[in-house]
């Protein structure tokens, strides 16, 4: 480790562009990191976080007290029990999808990261938008209802009028193709449908909407 090497908990490496600190001290790293105002964030190694727009993590200042003031509700007991009771209900759920209708398994599971990546997806779906996501093998069961201080909505394989693909897939295709919204710039990403390209990456513009009005069918 190049700490024992220098015999220092703090070094600084330049380069012809900028200087980089690396610190090892529990208490300089609780200063640096406590203290918003004299240790900002390097704000251009977040730009390719804005996918969306500005949030908490790509701002500093009065931008980042606001958003934390927006986000803050998000994390409180309240959202917490609710995120509990879903990733119940979606680990019961996935299990029942890999033991097989008769519950006995006996099946091989070729891909336990695809389940995995869309039990957490749908436990998202019902913290962040308040919309349960039923899993394809559930469908046509009675639905468990669930505490909710809203109209928590249920969606499974219907395509919403006037769109081309569900709430789940919309979901779903954005997770796996995330990398291209990072990697290609979003004026470039509106042009991709005009090549001959597979359809998860054309549709990759369409998706934020999809993801929204799927959500909120009145909206337009």
């Amino acid at each position: 480790m190049p700490y024992e090497r220098l015999g220092k908990d703090v070094f600084l490496l330049a380069s012809p562009t900028m200087i980089h600190c690396f610190v090892a001290d529990a208490e300089a790293m609780t200063q640096i990191t406590t203290r918003r105002t004299d240790f900002p964030k390097p704000l251009e190694m977040y730009r390719a976080l804005d996918i969306y727009g500005k949030n908490l993590v790509s701002t500093e200042g009065a931008d980042w007290r606001m958003h934390r003031k927006l986000a803050a509700p998000s994390f409180g007991e309240k959202n917490n029990e609710l995120v509990f009771t879903e990733s119940l209900h979606h680990a019961k759920s996935l299990i029942g999808l890999w033991a097989g209708p008769e519950g006995h398994g006996n099946q091989t599971v070729a891909e336990p990261s695809l389940g995995a990546m869309n039990f957490a997806l749908y436990v998202i779906s019902s913290a962040g938008f308040d919309v349960r996501v039923v899993w394809p093998h559930e469908e046509g069961k009675p639905i468990t209802e669930r505490r909710s201080e809203g109209k928590s909505m249920f969606v499974g394989s219907e395509i919403p009028t006037g769109h081309q693909m569900n709430y789940r897939e919309a979901l779903s295709e954005l997770l796996h193709n995330i990398m291209w919204t990072i990697i290609m710039p979003q004026k470039y990403l509106s042009k991709l449908r005009c090549y001959a390209i597979p359809p998860p990456l054309s549709g990759i513009f369409r998706l934020k909407v999809h993801i929204l009005t799927a959500s909120q069918p009145n909206l337009r």
